[in-house]
């Protein structure tokens, strides 16, 4: 592999052993896409796969070019993808599949720069593993409990890690200020550094991909209970109620994933 770590996912891989969906959990979700109240185009696509165990979200950049083209190219990558029989295999794949986009977007236009946030789930037997760039973000919620797994790829967040370390106090203002400016995407930079983390899968798990369009209209708290709210649809249908009630400011995407 090129950046994401081979020891771990060799050591995760044979813990868990061959690709077998038969013995794994079963599966449903649904997603959906709207333009919001102020955009006059919807740069954010999705994907979902019960059969590939693969969901994803990509919101392009609508501060650059074509930010449309970006996310749709990853999205058509990842549709290519099929399953294969060890982890190491599957992550391989789709880290590749992203690293080609981010070539194919970085040459796609003369002149003009181009780029997209990704965050994707993938299931493989009982662990589940988040791959993103950018904050498009990965909730799952458990009992009641609502955990955000990615840690967002802005300067406000690196900001708020390197006070948290240095015991530093952190100006309001200038975090405000860098909330929205991203360190990585998918075609901005010559070379995309994905994240990766892994996850065991709970029975009754429900998992939310949604890009910032959902979570800034939004407290957690009301994604919490929204995201907990009857079947996947219903619930989809109350957080996109909500969030367009809320403003509708920029392009609202999610997927729900829930395992069974």
């Amino acid at each position: 592999m090129t950046q994401l770590d081979i020891k771990l996912l060799s050591s995760i891989g044979s813990t868990l052993g061959p690709d077998n969906p038969e013995k794994g959990l079963s599966w449903r979700s649904a997603g959906r896409t709207h333009i919001g109240h102020v955009r006059a185009l919807n740069e954010d696509d999705l994907f979902e796969s019960i059969e590939q165990q693969l969901w994803c979200v990509a919101d392009g950049m609508g501060g650059l070019s074509r930010g449309d083209y970006a996310s749709k190219a990853i999205i058509k990558a990842i549709k290519g993808f099929s399953r294969h029989p060890t982890l190491r295999a599957n992550i391989e794949d789709l880290e590749h599949k992203l690293l080609a986009v981010n070539d194919t977007c970085r040459s796609a236009f003369r002149a003009k720069r181009l780029g997209s946030t990704v965050a994707i789930l993938f299931a493989f037997n009982n662990m589940c593993f988040c791959l993103w760039a950018g904050d498009s973000r990965i909730y799952r919620l458990r009992g009641g409990e609502l955990t955000q797994l990615t840690e967002d790829h802005t300067l406000q967040q690196e900001k708020l890690s390197l006070t948290s370390a240095s015991g530093e106090t952190t100006n309001t203002d200038a975090s405000a200020r860098s909330a929205h400016v991203l360190t990585r995407a998918v075609g901005v930079h010559k070379t995309l550094r994905l994240d990766m983390t892994h996850h065991n899968i709970e029975a009754g798990d429900r998992f939310m991909l949604c890009s910032d369009g959902l979570y800034n209209a939004l407290p957690a708290n009301t994604i919490r209970a929204l995201l907990g709210h009857g079947e996947i649809n219903a619930s989809l249908d109350e957080l996109f109620t909500a969030a367009l009630e809320h403003g509708g400011q920029d392009n609202i995407t999610a997927v729900v994933a829930e395992a069974l």
